[in-house]
């Protein structure tokens, strides 16, 4: 969820701020998982989640949200859209890089080649 949609709600590209379009996509996206949970029969299961599970993963939501926001719309500032979004794909290096460090994972040949790959995909858009 690092921001897929950053290109389209790039700075400049309308005569929005950047936290106007960060606003509707949460609502969209919120709205949109609601209506699928209620329309599935599955909202009753929120129920039975323990409030400070809720809780943290709220805040788990809003702090990512906000240092993703904060990050692309830095950097599109600083630099050029075809620039800045490559580096939205670097993700999966940090996801495999704390599930070893937190999880205990095992780093793969095809993990490793996966992440070589996506940092040589980064330096070639980078020049």
């Amino acid at each position: 969820m690092l921001g897929s949609g950053a290109d389209v709600r790039a700075p400049g590209a309308s005569s929005d701020r950047p936290t106007g379009g960060s606003y509707r996509t949460s609502i969209v996206v919120t709205t949109g998982v609601l209506l699928a949970a209620i329309f599935s029969g599955k909202l009753v299961l929120v129920a039975q989640v323990p409030t400070q599970s809720i809780m943290l993963l709220a805040a788990d939501g809003l702090l990512a949200g906000l240092i993703d926001q904060f990050a692309i719309y830095w950097g599109l500032r600083l630099n050029e859209t075809s620039r800045v979004v490559p580096f939205t794909s670097a993700y999966p290096i940090v996801t495999v890089l704390l599930a070893r460090l937190y999880l205990g994972e095992h780093l793969t040949t095809g993990k490793m080649l996966g992440a070589l790959l996506i940092v040589a995909g980064l330096f070639l858009v980078r020049k």
